[in-house]
């Protein structure tokens, strides 16, 4: 049995070490090789993750106002006064008599009907109210974009929300629930959060904590390998039946996915590869742990390495299964886990080239056609060391390829060829994960690995 440790397979697997040679046997020593023919397995290692430094009235009563009465008739005119002659007088009167009575008959009734009447609505009516009884998440990156549920009610469609004074954006709303993105913020540390439905508010103070990270939605945010190494073959010295690799690190949110270590194109290959290697920053917690079931698997974090390392036994490896993310804590940051943190795929067999003899075959570069079956990768990643006959390594190509059954390495990738030299062959079963990381918004895209290993000995 033989158990790799992540320093060993990034000083190794990435970076190569000088390997004595002779047929059919491969040396165990990781430097100073010398001796017989053999397989370096400190070498053959998984790809381990380079080193990095730390990366908003209430109704108005009513009013019932009576209008005044009309007044009162006109009395009836008074009669007239006339002057009556009743003298028999044969002369004749010229007096005319005429009759001046002016009288005017005024109606002096003064009919006021004053309705002094108030009607005064007493009745008091309750004012709104809305309750916001909790949140969750609790925390999130101070580059926004955290996706909150907020619980209590009554909401409608008039909701407001707002994340330490910030207006947050409603995704959605019913009458208990309102879903809403938070907003970023220079600030970090514990905010308040409030609710408003018309005039009526409720707030949760100090419950939610914002901390300092970018947002990382679609982005990847963990990274890191779980491995298995199935070596083919009789020709290893030491027996090295298997190797397992585990690392993780937190890396500066960016769309990248862990088998452009190896290649930049998909379908693709290149010769010594220059890749953009993680900027890795510290969570604060020494030790963290993955579990399946009753399997679980440490690791500690290795501060020249700036990643999570850990070591494990063959009975800690589960093919196609998915480990969790303990619960991290005492970090400084509040305590997270990662459900579906990393999975592994299943167990699967290279049916060409040969690789899986007593002694090394022999390979031209045109004989690099690759098929296999059972895999349940999502990529199939091709890793090829040439080193020359006295140890010295010359060459890597790197290949990314669909998990389809088959691929070719193209001849004119190679800077050279020559025949009696050592090729190491990795192949790996890629499953990349897509796990939420709740610190920052991003995505675990932790992968799960099963590579078969073998070597050949060159030929033109």
């Amino acid at each position: 049995m033989r158990t790799f440790y992540a320093p060993i397979a990034a000083a190794v697997l990435l970076s190569g070490c000088n390997i004595g040679l002779s047929p059919y046997k491969y040396d165990t020593g990781v430097t100073n090789d010398t001796g017989a023919l053999s397989v370096d397995t400190d070498d053959v290692g998984g790809p381990g993750g380079p080193g990095g430094p730390g990366g908003p009235g209430g109704p108005g009563g009513g009013d019932d106002t009576d209008s005044s009465g009309p007044g009162g008739p006109g009395g009836p005119s008074g009669p007239g006064t006339g002057d009556a002659d009743t003298d028999t007088d044969t002369d004749t009167d010229s007096d005319s008599d005429t009759d001046a009575d002016t009288d005017t008959d005024t109606d002096t009734d003064t009919d006021t009907d004053t309705d002094t009447d108030t009607d005064a609505d007493t009745d008091t009516e309750p004012a709104p109210s809305v309750d916001l009884t909790g949140i969750s998440p609790t925390y999130g990156p101070n580059g926004g974009g955290t996706i909150l549920t907020l619980t209590g009610g009554p909401f409608d469609a008039t909701t407001l929300v707002t994340v330490g004074g910030n207006l947050a954006t409603v995704l959605s709303t019913s009458a208990t629930e309102v879903v809403v993105e938070t907003p970023s913020t220079f600030s970090t540390g514990l905010v308040d959060v409030q609710v408003a439905v018309g005039s009526a508010t409720d707030r949760l103070p100090s419950s939610f904590q914002y901390l300092d990270f970018d947002d990382a939605t679609g982005l990847a945010s963990f990274v890191g390998e779980l491995s298995w190494f199935n070596y083919l073959g009789g020709y290893w010295t030491g027996s090295p039946d298997y190797g397992i690799l585990w690392w993780w690190m937190l890396d500066t949110p960016r769309d990248w996915s862990y088998w452009e270590m190896f290649a930049s194109t998909m379908e693709g290959c290149d010769s010594n590869y220059g890749w953009s290697p993680p900027i890795a920053h510290s969570l604060g917690a020494p030790t963290t742990s993955i579990t399946n079931g009753s399997r679980s698997i440490s690791s500690s974090w290795v501060v020249g390495e700036s990643m999570y390392q850990g070591n494990a036994s063959a009975i800690d490896y589960i093919d196609n299964t998915v480990y969790d993310l303990n619960t991290l804590s005492g970090s400084g940051l509040p305590s997270f886990d990662v459900p579906g943190f990393v999975e592994t795929p299943d167990s699967w067999t290279l049916t060409s080239p040969s690789l899986d003899l007593a002694g090394m075959t022999t390979l031209r570069r045109s004989d690099l056609s690759f098929s296999w079956t059972g895999s349940t990768g999502d990529v199939m990643v091709l890793y090829l060391k040439r080193y020359s006959s006295a140890g010295a390594l010359l060459e890597t190509v790197g290949c990314a390829a669909n998990d389809d059954g088959s691929f070719s390495v193209p001849s004119g990738v190679w800077s050279g060829w020559s025949a009696n030299q050592t090729l190491y062959i990795y192949m790996g079963a890629f499953l990349e994960g897509a796990a939420e990381v709740p610190i920052s918004n991003g995505e675990s895209r932790v992968v799960g690995a099963y590579w078969n290993v073998g070597a050949a000995t060159t030929r033109n």
